[in-house]
């Protein structure tokens, strides 16, 4: 046959596979229809498809050639069917997108792309999207590979790569991964008012410029996240300064962030001006398992956690890890921060170490902090001021109330300063506070300060206090 559509319509009746037996041009529309079972394979050869294709019946596409060809599309594949591609690229020649799959799609060994356009999309219906550990769908541009309007969509293998905003995820839908990898540059999940779900996998991005691994902006309101397993891996290796570099970013304070196991591991590598969290949240932040480590050459702010103006933070497990590890510049290092809000400190352990700068364990900017039995918190600098709880702003005091748990603040400057809680309003009535200069300090700057320790109770007699 000279005409694809023409064997389309005889294997529709027949049954017969179609094999390609030249390279070729389609310059008409293709459709597969309803009830029909087609398979066409291009045996290495290079298929280009001009015009509309619609698949309302079952297709497979695959190439059984050793040395592989290629099947390209210069319009939207509409797939309202079951299409299936083995073994072979699937390549776009459009700004528009590659693929929208409007029913099942399964990709086995098989790799979709597009260098201009959105590569895949799955609209506002339940869709089925399978992939095995073989395949891929990529974007070349800064388009999404994937753009997922479907209410709930499931990613149990494979690997989806793009630049900017690799998978986007809009509102009111979910997106869920479950096992495979999810790999970018500025940003990989851009999650738009949705809910997105790690529970295992891989998200990973290393650019020379800004990261923003997993994204929700500012005006995408009502966002949640939820990081119960698999790995956050974010790398920064560029000299632009003033980049921030972060395996979670939230805007709004209307987000909901959950981490309760996992990885998030964010590396920069420069000493370039950059402020770097492992979470930068100024949303609801709810840690209750996992490990959180960030490791910085940054002139700027390290974090591990940085739960920012109006969010909310608690950490609450017992396997829960935080680290921050500054190990060349004099930037302050803060294992964990909250900005103008409340922070519940109830169990878990808080790291901060710095080579040529100042540690804060956990920086308390005019926020009321309280910590709990189980909860430790340790900062250590080797050469400048250690503090295990730093007040950041007098003028506008916060308030630590400490009713257990372990802080402690060491140097090994003999001219600088370990300080364990350092604030003008402090209650401490249980746990232990160690600094090497000073336990608590609040004595600074003249103002006035509150410091109560212990718990203020009527006295006992014979073992029974005065009423008996």
């Amino acid at each position: 046959y000279y005409n694809l559509q023409d064997n389309i319509n005889t294997s529709t009746l027949t049954g017969y596979q179609i094999y390609a037996v030249r390279d070729f041009d389609g310059s008409y529309a293709i459709t597969v229809d309803n009830g029909a079972d087609i398979t066409f394979d291009i045996i290495g050869y290079t298929v280009n498809l001009g015009e509309d294709v619609t698949i309302d019946g079952k297709l497979t596409v695959l190439d059984s050639a050793e040395t592989k060809g290629l099947l390209t599309s210069s319009k939207t594949i509409q797939n309202n069917g079951e299409l299936v591609i083995r073994d072979m690229t699937l390549s776009a020649m459009t700004t528009n997108t590659l693929l929208q799959n409007n029913n099942s799609l399964t990709l086995q060994n098989a790799t979709i792309t597009s260098d201009k356009g959105t590569t895949l999309y799955l609209p506002n219906q339940e869709v089925t999207l399978s992939l095995d550990n073989n395949s891929r769908i990529i974007a070349e541009s800064d388009q999404p590979a994937l753009i997922n309007d479907s209410p709930s969509t499931t990613i149990n293998a494979g690997t989806i790569s793009g630049k900017t905003c690799t998978v986007k995820n809009n509102s009111g839908k979910t997106f869920t991964l479950n096992a495979g990898t999810i790999t970018g540059k500025t940003s990989v999940v851009c999650n738009y008012g949705g809910t997105f779900t790690m529970n295992n996998g891989l998200v990973s991005a290393e650019h020379d410029g800004e990261i923003k691994a997993i994204y929700t902006p500012w005006d995408y309101s009502g966002s949640e996240l939820n990081i119960n397993g698999g790995k956050v891996s974010v790398r920064y290796t560029g000299t632009l300064s003033y980049a921030h570099i972060a395996g979670i970013y939230t805007e709004t304070s209307n987000d909901t962030v959950n981490v309760s196991g996992g990885e998030i591991e964010v590396a920069y590598d420069s000493t370039r001006y950059g402020t770097v969290s492992g979470i930068f949240s100024s949303s609801t932040l709810n840690i209750t398992g996992g490990h959180i480590k960030v490791t910085s050459r940054s002139t700027s702010n390290t974090f591990g956690v940085n739960s920012g103006r109006d969010g909310h933070l608690t950490i609450d497990g017992a396997d829960v890890i935080i680290e921050a590890h500054n190990t060349e510049s004099s930037a302050a290092t803060d294992g964990a921060r909250q900005e103008y809000s409340e922070a519940h400190l109830k169990k878990g352990t808080i790291i901060s170490t710095s080579k040529n700068g100042s540690t804060l364990g956990f920086h308390n900017d005019r926020s009321t902090v309280y910590v709990e039995d189980g909860m430790s918190i340790s900062s250590h600098s080797e050469t400048q001021n250690a503090y295990g709880i730093w007040h950041d702003d007098w003028n506008y005091p916060g308030t630590i109330n400490m009713t257990g748990g372990n802080i402690s603040a060491t140097t090994d400057a003999s001219d600088k300063l370990g300080i364990g809680l350092i604030s003008r309003y402090v209650t401490v009535t249980g746990g232990t506070v160690y600094g090497s200069t000073y336990g608590i300090n609040g004595a600074i700057d003249n103002n006035n300060t509150t410091i109560t320790l212990g718990v203020n109770e009527p006295p006992l007699y014979n073992g029974v206090d005065e009423d008996g």
